[in-house]
């Protein structure tokens, strides 16, 4: 028996409006809710992906954190790739493609950058590790990433990433990717 028949039975008059009000009432707060939690879930899933490495998003470390750490006689096999995302007039490469480096050791990484367009741009690079458990254990100190990235007209840059690997690095992880992509910041913003 719903909830209205069951009023009525008990002497409880609730009228057809005061009925439509509570229901509408019931679905702003629900609505409210659901806006709330969808606004939430980026940042949400954001610190989710920087606390756990999922999907291979990597964490920030301060450069004097970096050379305190303890290098340990275990090599792992870094390579990189790149790419400018075709709405991007830049010709993007990593100029260090590969590297072997001990976990706990500091290296760094570099890539070239040109517009190749008639007019400034301003990209922003966004990047990703493989394995995806690899990557809250790599730490970077510096990166093109943090920044958005303003090229003027025929202009060739040199970007620096320094990194390192922490010495909790699964034991079974020999060789890892990280992987970056320059969008134009213009035409991807808040999206």
């Amino acid at each position: 028996m719903s909830q209205i028949a069951q009023d009525k039975q008990i002497g409880n008059n609730v009228t057809p409006n005061e009925e439509r009000r509570s229901i509408v009432v019931k679905l702003v707060v629900i609505a409210s809710l659901m806006f709330g939690f969808g606004y939430a879930l980026v940042p949400l899933y954001e610190a989710f992906c920087r606390v756990t490495g999922f999907g291979g998003k990597t964490d920030i470390i301060e450069e004097s954190a970096a050379q305190a750490a303890l290098a340990i006689d275990r090599d792992v096999e870094v390579s990189f790739t790149s790419h400018a995302h075709s709405s991007l007039p830049w010709e993007f490469k990593p100029l260090t493609k590969l590297t072997n480096i001990k976990v706990g050791e500091i290296s760094e990484a570099k890539f070239y950058v040109k517009n190749n367009s008639k007019q400034a741009i301003t990209g922003m690079a966004t990047f990703n590790v493989t394995p995806p458990r690899a990557g809250f254990h790599f730490k970077k100190t510096e990166c093109f990433c943090f920044t958005k990235q303003v090229m003027q007209p025929g202009e060739e840059q040199e970007m620096v990433v320094r990194y390192m690997l922490d010495s909790e690095l699964p034991d079974d992880v020999h060789e890892l990717t990280l992987s970056y992509t320059f969008f134009d910041n213009a035409k991807y913003a808040g999206q």
